[in-house]
Parts: C-alpha cells; structure tokens; sequence
C-alpha cells in the first residue's frame, strides 16, 4: 500500500512531500460584522481575495464525505462500482488511493477501478476512466479549474505518463511533463494554471497553459506552496537520517526568513519528516511523522499537526486517528481536508480550524513501545 511505502522511506529519510496547492474555498460562515459607533470611523474592509487566519472557528473536525466501499476480486471490479477495493497477488492494496479538493467538489483517485469519482455535495457527480486517456493505472493526481492532472502508467508500453482530464471529458497527454529525467515523481499538485511535481527530490513546476515554457525549477531541497513560500526540512545534526530534534527553514513570499525548531514528543521517538502545510497570522501548521522501534525491532510510525507561532512556541496539535493519510492532506479555502479509508468506507475529513490539545497534552502513541533512545 502506498501510504505504508512512503512512511517506510519516511524513515530513511527519503521521504519528503511537496506542499499541495495553497488555500482555496470551502463555505465557510462567518459572522456578521458588528456595528460600528458613529463616533468611530468604519473599519477599512480586507481584500476580496483575502483567507482569515485560522479560516473558521470550529475545534472538531466535520466529515464532509463517506463513501461505503466495496470489496472485490482482482480483475473482476463490477460495472457501476463506486469504490472498489482488492489486494491484488503480491499483496498490494488497490483501491481508494489519493484525493484532492477544489470548489468543494472531491476528487478520489482509486487504483482499483482505474478511475476518479468527483463528488459536490455528498452525490457522484461523474466518473473519469483513465483508461480513455491512455492509463493503465493512476499513481499521483492533481485538480486545477476542474482538470484532472494524473502520472500514471500508461497502457501497453507500462511507461511513465501524464494526461489531462477535461470537465467535458476530453482528455488530452502532456508530453511536456512526459520529458521529465526520471519517473520517481513522489507528488504532484496544481494551482492557478501551474502544475507543481517532485522527481527525484527535485521540484518543477510547469505552467499548463504554455507547454512550451521552459519549466521552473524549485532550489533543490527546497519545497513551495503555490503563495511562493519555500520551506526546507533537516535534521539537526544534519548527518543523522533521523533525530529527536529537526528544523524547517521557512522563506516568506515577502522574502522574510524564519527557522522553526521541532523536538520529538517522547523520549524513545525520531522525528523522520517535517512538512508545511499553511501559514497565516504568524502562525503555521506542520505536518510531522514520528518513528518509534520495540524491542523486536518492529518500526512504528505516528503522524500529527503541530501549529506554531512564528517563535516556535507549540499552540496546539491534531492527531486524527489512524486512518487518516495526513501526510497527504489537501486544502481548499484555507480549510484542511484529510482522506480517511478502512475496510467499511472511505471518508474525507475538515479538520479543525483550532487545534484544541495542548502540546503538553499530547501522549504519543510511540511512548512506552519504542526503544530507539
């Protein structure tokens, strides 16, 4: 299963996902504007296009999608499956995969039945076969203005490919991401007519509209938000592949730069992976994934958001539970959404606006099974 794979190279080390898409918009109340004394002049109004910090006031997390899902046998996945599943010969898990979230429409990318299911207000609303544009199978997917990106394998040749879905159904390649040096592309998001992809622990970005630019290139080792935020994660020391203590290098659109310290939660515990989800309001929200070993040298992981100030300072953590793929959390609106899948149902997931345990609070699920100390 992919999500077991990458937090095993998350304790190499290897892993390191790009950031997907900056915020952009789910429905989110808010409340009306107070009135203002006469005596007082009006308060000038923010940008239209401004994203409040944190986007809602909710401490819980709200389930805005959950899809029963279906089992099935390898080769056999019935017409008409909306969410099939199988572990194929070799024990691979084939199913609901990846997702992505714009408009409030949801995107699952699920590698059973070769297709992605979009969803808007809780109903299916269509099913795109990647086998129409020329797929096998779908490995990373990415969603801007209603086009679905997909890497994938392509039918016959089992070489590496990209294709573009259409609202309208049309598909069409893109040779010009086809070009790329290597096929080991660990992520892929979209925003605003760009297509952000990390190969090889490199970072390009491609601008959709015009195939024929030259492609942009992230500094290596640097990450970026669609804002134009560059974050850079590593160890400290910085020869250990895994520490209890890690860094992440922040650089501002406005070129302002900070360095945020990050300590493991339990003694016996690593820090494998840092990752910067959103910031506002001086503050930001970190992904972090945590690597624990028993006495039998059984690898353990655990996952969880940790929101700082611009110090440092913990303000709250959300762990969700361990279903949920945080590590490839989506957003919309500013708003985090994670996919969750058990054998019963795949289900998407707001978290909450406020993280509401303490960082003093939070009991690793590493704490008293690992012996890595």
């Amino acid at each position: 299963m992919k999500r077991y794979l990458c937090l095993l190279l998350t304790a190499a080390f290897i892993f390191s996902f790009a950031a997907c898409g900056s915020p952009a918009p789910a429905s989110v109340p808010t409340p009306d504007a107070p009135e203002v004394p006469a005596s007082e002049p009006p308060q000038s109004e923010p940008p239209e296009e401004a994203i409040p910090w944190p986007p809602g006031t909710s401490d819980i997390e709200q389930v805005v999608l959950s899809i029963p899902v279906e089992a099935v046998s390898e080769g056999n996945v019935p017409e008409g499956s909306v969410m099939p599943y199988y572990y194929d010969g070799g024990g691979e898990y084939m199913g609901p995969d990846e997702f992505d979230i714009e408009d409030g429409r949801i995107y699952i990318l699920n590698t059973a039945s070769n297709s992605v299911s979009v969803f808007y207000n809780g109903v299916l609303e269509r099913t795109a076969d990647l086998s129409a544009a020329g797929l096998r199978g779908g490995v990373h997917m990415a969603v801007d203005g209603g086009i679905i990106y997909i890497f994938g394998i392509e039918d016959g040749t089992l070489a590496p490919a990209f294709a573009a879905i259409y609202p309208d159904g049309t598909v069409s390649a893109l040779p010009f991401v086809s070009s790329l040096p290597s096929e080991a592309v660990a992520s892929m998001s979209a925003k605003d007519g760009k297509l952000y992809v990390e190969v090889s622990g490199q970072m390009l970005i491609f601008d959709t509209a015009n195939p024929d630019a030259r492609r942009e290139r992230v500094p290596d080792g640097k990450h970026m938000l669609s804002d134009g935020t560059l974050w850079e994660p590593r160890t400290i020391p910085e020869d250990k592949i895994a520490s209890s203590t890690m860094a992440l290098d922040i650089t501002l659109p406005d070129g302002e730069s900070l360095t945020l310290n990050f300590e493991s939660s339990c003694e016996d515990a690593l820090l494998g992976g840092l990752r910067l989800l959103r910031h506002g309001g001086g503050q930001y929200d970190v992904y972090a994934v945590e690597i624990g070993q028993n006495a039998d040298y059984v690898i353990y992981t655990a996952e969880y958001i940790l929101r700082v100030d611009s110090d440092g300072t913990p303000l709250g953590v959300y762990s969700g539970d361990t279903s949920q793929f945080l590590y490839s959390t989506r957003s919309d609106a500013g708003a985090l959404y994670a996919m969750g899948v058990t054998d019963e149902a795949v289900t998407i997931k707001r978290l909450p606006d406020i993280y509401p345990t303490a960082w003093a609070d939070y009991v690793s699920p590493l704490d008293g099974i690992s012996t890595m100390s």
